[in-house]
């Protein structure tokens, strides 16, 4: 890295300064110097071509226009930089970029203008379609962080803030790693410290698929897309949410936990990646259990004649559709009763043939042997699993869909009470199972399909089609 003529983070470009101001109280006024954080034009240049002009804290520079391309996709890795320099104008500061031979194409196709106070991240785009993009999948399991780890962590991020300590004026992010010191960042701009922070990371090749990310702002929709191209699985914030950041968190995988104060702090999204939840949680369930999702793929498929599991609905086979609707409520989805490449799958228990009661006995012992509170169970042949649903179903006691009964939520404290049933009863029918338990019975808003013959499935294929015929034809929206 170069810097010329002068590092911005030396005297010349301090990162605050004194001030005359006058205090008024109630006893008075008083004159005297107060600390103001600096805020200066910044250009990030790319290949001698200015691709955004932000306000910024004069400081981490380089980190700054790293973790802009790379937030904002201009560069795949640190690998496609050939050098950074920090030139200091009349009148700001350039922050260059030089990449690679050859790596410049994507940084052309997303070329952008920005001038904007504070870093705003939205300034310049050129369609609505830009300003909300879907986020990349976060899918890492993360540190599985206490509680208490959670309010340490925020804590600690309050000491390590000097640009704060000193004006009370910045923003800070960091990176938190369990044993490790925080890595931080800070900027009068809140998608600045991110973006010097996600450079910082990739610079000194810190992966984040184990760490959370904390934040001192809000959380806004572009902080969110940001934390999901750094690969981040939890963002820990003292603000609130947007709406639309909820959203896009939901669309990221990416557990949500916000207010986060010295006293406690509220979940949004993913809960089940936050370790001992349940034990450290209100005993009135305002935190969501750790749930495993179970597709019970055992049976014959005697009525429809053939291997349904792998039937195709518009391309795609049945099991893929079930797994895929059922991801989004759970922490990890497990195929029960037979083998399907590319899954984890596991075997029906006590013994084989035993249809769904066999896979959800061995989901339920796989539930509890790796601290599930739950399982989420669907069918093979039940491709699609809408959320409202799954949030119904999910509790502290079994409950079942009605009508559905593979459609259906089960404790992790019932895997012995199964094995009792199997072990004592000829009966193998899972709504008689159900009906020993005395379930909650939840009635979807929005029918699950259920394909039982190849009826089913050519009419649910001829619905699904013109709904979506209807869709896209012209003039009907």
């Amino acid at each position: 890295m170069t810097r010329q003529p002068n590092d911005p983070t030396a005297e010349s470009v301090p990162l605050w300064r004194s001030d005359t101001r006058v205090s008024w109280t109630a006893t008075g006024a008083e004159t005297a110097d107060r600390a103001l954080a600096v805020e200066t034009p910044v250009a990030l240049v790319i290949d001698a071509t200015t691709v955004a002009v932000m306000m910024a804290t004069p400081g981490d520079l380089d980190d700054l226009v790293t973790g802009f391309a790379l937030t904002e996709q201009l560069i795949a890795s640190v690998a496609d930089i050939a050098d950074v320099e920090i030139v200091v104008q009349p009148d700001g500061i350039e922050a260059r970029l030089w990449l690679v031979a050859g790596r410049g194409t994507a940084s052309a196709e997303r070329r952008r203008a920005i001038v904007g106070p504070t870093g705003c991240g939205l300034c310049g785009i050129e369609s609505l379609a830009q300003a909300v993009v879907v986020p990349p999948l976060v899918t890492a399991a993360g540190p599985q962080p206490t509680p208490a780890e959670i309010l340490g962590a925020m804590t600690a991020l309050s000491a390590a803030q000097p640009l704060s300590a000193t004006t009370r004026a910045s923003h800070a992010a960091a990176l938190w790693r369990r044993g490790q010191p925080l890595l931080v960042r800070e900027d009068v701009g809140r998608h600045n410290a991110l973006d010097k922070l996600v450079g910082a990371a990739a610079r000194a090749g810190i992966a984040a698929d184990d760490a959370m990310l904390l934040l001192t702002s809000r959380v806004s929709v572009e902080m969110v897309q940001k934390a999901a191209r750094l690969g981040v699985p939890v963002i820990v914030a003292v603000s609130a949410p947007t709406s639309l950041a909820l959203d896009c968190a939901r669309q990221a995988g990416i557990t949500l936990v916000a207010v986060a104060r010295h006293d406690g702090f509220q979940l949004f999204n993913r809960g089940d990646r936050l370790a001992a939840l349940n034990a450290e949680s209100p005993a009135d369930g305002a935190m969501p259990p750790r749930v495993l999702g179970a597709v019970l793929a055992g049976g014959r498929s005697r009525r429809f004649g053939s291997d349904k599991a792998v039937s195709l609905l518009h391309g795609q086979r049945l099991i893929d559709l079930a797994v895929e609707s059922l991801a989004p409520h759970v922490a990890a989805v497990v195929v029960c009763g037979r083998r399907i490449d590319g899954y984890d799958c596991l075997d029906d228990r006590p013994a084989a043939d035993l249809g769904p009661l066999g896979g959800l006995a061995a989901a339920l012992h796989h539930a509890r042997a790796n601290g599930f509170d739950g399982v989420l169970t669907t069918g093979c042949d039940m491709p699609a699993f809408p959320e409202a649903t799954a949030r119904s179903l999910i509790g502290a006691t079994p409950a079942i869909v009605a009508g559905q009964q593979l459609a259906a939520y089960w404790p992790t404290g019932l895997a012995d009470a199964l094995d009792d049933y199997l072990a004592s009863s000829e009966n193998r029918s899972i709504r008689d199972w159900a009906d020993s338990q005395g379930p909650r019975v939840v009635h979807a808003a929005v029918p699950i399909p259920n394909i039982n013959t190849p009826a089913d499935l050519a009419n649910l294929t001829a619905s699904t089609t013109a709904m979506h015929a209807t869709d896209v034809a012209p003039g009907g929206a």
